[in-house]
């Protein structure tokens, strides 16, 4: 319970934080999960590299999610967070892109350079406040963050994990045909044709 305490009130302290004081940062590069995901998301800017894995694993082993994902599902493309949360499924950094969980990409070779770069900065001395610091981030941003790998032509509409959006949305419709056993078997499709690491 106390624990559960601590992690609310983090994720709150960063989005009040990203929304009214200074631009929030943070970076998943590598495995980012669970309560890391909920605390990420409620970052202004959320960076990812080609080593970045996103999920809520716990899902996978029938743990529901918290609240801070069932905020976050709610943002997703239709049927990607509902997916996410009843199988446990995981997202490298493209599709966390196009899913709107990652912000941008930066190159894992270029993130000791970013770091110089944001740790020099010193906006916040400036009479202009959070606007001049967030415009600052964002510059620094820009110099570093790069079109990723297989890119070209890709949109959401390319669905996740082999899925297209009108499947997710439609994966877990106890309506369509063949209703409960239908979903057990799409349910078994998406745990053997993950396309994800």
């Amino acid at each position: 319970g106390l624990q559960l305490l601590h992690e609310y009130r983090a994720i709150e302290s960063v989005h009040r934080r990203a929304a009214t004081a200074s631009p929030v940062l943070a970076l998943a590069d590598g495995v980012c999960m669970g309560f890391g995901l909920g605390l990420a998301y409620g970052a202004r800017y959320r960076l990812v590299t080609e080593r970045s894995l996103l999920a809520m694993p716990e899902c996978a082993i029938g743990i529901p999610p918290d609240a801070s994902f069932a905020f976050i599902a709610t943002e997703l493309p239709p049927g990607l967070g509902l997916a996410m949360a009843v199988t446990g499924q995981r997202l490298g950094s493209e599709e966390a892109l196009r899913a709107g969980l990652a912000t941008h990409f930066v190159p894992s070779d270029s993130l000791p350079d970013l770091e110089h770069a944001l740790r020099t900065l010193r906006p916040a001395d400036s009479p202009a406040g959070f606007a001049a610091a967030d415009e600052a981030v964002r510059e620094v941003l820009g110099r570093y963050t790069s079109k990723r790998p297989g890119a070209e032509g890709d949109n959401e509409s390319d669905g996740f994990w082999g899925f297209t959006p009108d499947e997710l949305r439609s994966l877990f419709d106890v309506n369509a045909a063949g209703g409960a056993r239908a979903i057990r078997v799409r349910l078994e499709e998406l745990s053997t044709s993950a396309t994800s690491p």
